[in-house]
């Protein structure tokens, strides 16, 4: 054979060394970019949650210092009215007219929750109409200024009122004075809490304690119910923070809140994760600007160091091919050119490894035994060379109890000491080995019939009579085996020594039976 011919095709290692050495540079790049590209998104998703949860709580300290500010200009004015009593219409309208930028409309409201006075002409609680149940009847129990949760009124109008309780001289409850906010319309309020400082699609909106959307951009959406929204149940519970949500449409949004306690009204800031893109394409285009040159110059180095290590070891390649050219070498591997220490070791480290997982491969790794690997190997090449045998397979009987009993670690004693004890009674040229589990074997070379179930004999009574690691006695039942000229495979030697096996197991176990 021609050992030249028989690497046609083969990968040389200067070809798989610069391949590797590409693929890792190219390898390094991807990954260092992509772990780059990951903290820089994951730094602005935590800056926008942070600026998010941010602007959510000053909103909310906005709003809460708005909402005193309107809360003492209607209890100035339920006030005036005790001091001073009902205003004419004009008046009203006057003060109105001065509080334009917080309220829309007013109206005063009597003991009897009828309407008395209100401004404009056109507000739906015009003078002889009763006033809403809610805002009575909470006004009833407290007594004092409160916000009410937004309700729809005045044709379909979505509004906050305000309301202060008119007390007269004795102290006796007069009714209330009440400012009204329409969140679809413009006033100081909606305007403070629908402008957002970022300038990219980011947005503010603010739901009720009930989950429902009082302030939002698009104005089709207010009463829509998100309570669904896990930043709205986090606040509707008066807490405040930021995380990653999912609007309705499965849009993804890094969202601030938090709860203004006055109101009960959360204040939701979020900014769509879409914004994270540009940031991104721009990072990755100046990392490939500044890097490529960098991993230019590591690719080269390491290419350099690669050959340095490919080219003595392609010498000692070409050399093993017996020769060079045509031209037979001298019989003495030439040293390695090369100042790695390694190298001058190679070869004999090389055949002591190869000894080494030749080993490994070919025994168990409990019992020090042949594998069912080396077994068939070995049984087929004495088929193949008609070497004369004998086959013993043993089982340990009641094996599973050993472990349910004393454990797998007992378990594993007992098929330590029965290799060693397979080991004692075999000669050299006869092959022990591990079947699998508890099921182990001998191949006894040139042994008849009568000398192999000597062998087993001799193996039982030396287990049954030998002290075991759990204690208690340990039998084995057997099977043999003799090839026959007829048998061509190692499947028939073995199906008739396993079915001797079995005969054993029946008749008692801790016998030997001879196939027939």
């Amino acid at each position: 054979m021609n050992i030249s011919h028989s690497f046609a095709g083969k990968l040389k290692l200067r070809t798989f060394l610069l391949l590797l050495v590409t693929g890792a540079v190219l390898l390094t790049a991807v990954s260092g970019s992509y772990f780059a590209w990951q903290s820089n998104q994951a730094a602005l998703v935590d800056r926008y949650l942070q600026g998010n949860e941010q602007y959510a709580r000053k909103q909310a300290s906005n709003l809460n210092d708005i909402l005193q500010v309107m809360l003492e200009t209607v209890q100035t004015l339920s006030e005036w009215i005790s001091d001073s009593g009902m205003p004419s219409e004009s008046r009203l309208h006057e003060w109105l007219s001065l509080n334009r930028h917080y309220f829309n409309a007013v109206f005063i409201v009597d003991e009897s929750s009828q309407v008395v006075g209100a401004s404009p002409s056109n507000f739906r609680y015009t003078i002889g109409k009763q006033a809403p149940h809610n805002i009575a009847a909470t006004m009833q129990i407290r007594r004092a200024p409160f916000v009410t949760t937004p309700f729809t009124a005045l044709r379909d109008h979505y509004l906050l009122v305000l309301t202060a309780p008119i007390m007269k001289r004795d102290g006796s409850y007069a009714g209330y004075a009440a400012g009204a906010i329409l969140l679809d319309e413009n006033n100081a309020l909606c305007r403070l809490l629908t402008e957002h400082f970022y300038d990219n699609g980011s947005y503010l909106y603010v739901a009720d304690r009930f989950g429902r959307l009082a302030i939002h951009p698009d104005k089709d959406r207010l009463r829509e119910f998100v309570s669904y929204n896990e930043v709205v149940q986090q606040g509707i519970r008066g807490g405040s923070g930021s995380q990653k949500v999912k609007n309705g449409d499965g849009e993804l949004y890094l969202a601030g809140y938090a709860y203004e306690p006055l109101s009960g009204l959360v204040i939701v800031s979020q900014t769509p994760a879409s914004v994270l893109k540009a940031p991104a394409e721009k990072l990755l285009r100046h990392m490939l600007y500044y890097m490529l040159p960098v991993f230019f110059l590591i690719w080269l180095t390491a290419l350099l160091a690669s050959l340095a290590i490919s080219r003595p070891l392609h010498k000692m390649a070409r050399f093993t091919q017996g020769h060079t050219g045509g031209v037979p070498h001298s019989g003495e591997l030439p040293p390695a050119d090369s100042r790695i220490a390694e190298l001058w070791q190679l070869q004999s480290s090389l055949n002591r490894q190869l000894k080494l997982w030749s080993d490994e491969v070919q025994r168990d790794g409990l019992t020090g035994l042949a594998n069912r690997k080396t077994f068939d190997a070995m049984i087929r090449q004495w088929l193949d060379n008609h070497i004369p045998f004998s086959l013993i397979l043993m089982d340990v009987d009641h094996f599973k109890g050993i472990n349910d009993t004393f454990g797998h670690l007992v378990g594993d004693q007992v098929l330590q000491q029965l290799a060693s004890q397979l080991r004692s009674v075999t000669r050299e040229g006869d092959l022990c080995f591990r079947y699998g589990g508890e099921e182990f074997g001998i191949l006894v070379r040139y042994a008849k019939e009568q000398e192999a179930v000597a062998v087993a004999e001799r193996l039982r009574k030396k287990v049954s009579g030998a002290t075991s690691p759990s204690g208690r006695p340990v039998s084995l039942s057997l099977g043999v085996a003799t090839c026959r000229l007829e048998d061509k495979t190692a499947d028939a030697v073995i199906d008739r020594a396993d079915k001797a096996l079995y005969r054993s197991k029946e008749n008692g176990r801790n016998q030997t039976n001879l196939s027939p």
